[in-house]
């Protein structure tokens, strides 16, 4: 699926105090954007802005967990697996998932 590549060929400049700045940039920091000149163009055009929010502290957990989930979905439609070992993961697969759900409502309680 190709994206349609937006050529942008004028510029636009403000200037800014240094306190300015810094408050412009931690709301970047607080914000799903990879770049600083996407986010103040969305801010500009009085764009939706996607903020992050959460505990960044248990992403690389969310990061392993999501990797233990499409292993053992890739695992459950290996052809060698008989029917009753397939039901066997599902059951604790969906045991792991209501665990990670559990995990993830007390990390989001601090």
């Amino acid at each position: 699926m190709k994206r349609n590549k937006v050529i942008r060929k004028k510029r636009v400049g403000t200037v800014v105090s240094s306190e300015e700045y810094e408050v412009i940039k931690s709301i970047f920091r607080s914000s799903a954007y990879r770049s600083f000149s996407n986010y103040v163009r969305k801010m500009l055009l009085a764009q939706p802005i996607s903020l992050k929010y959460g505990n960044a502290s248990i992403d690389p957990l969310i990061d392993q967990l999501i990797g233990l989930r499409n292993n053992i979905e890739t695992t459950l439609v290996h052809p060698s697996l008989s029917e009753e070992d397939k039901s066997l993961l599902k059951d604790l697969f969906s045991e792991i998932k209501m665990l990670i759900i559990k995990i993830a409502d007390i990390c989001l309680q601090k």
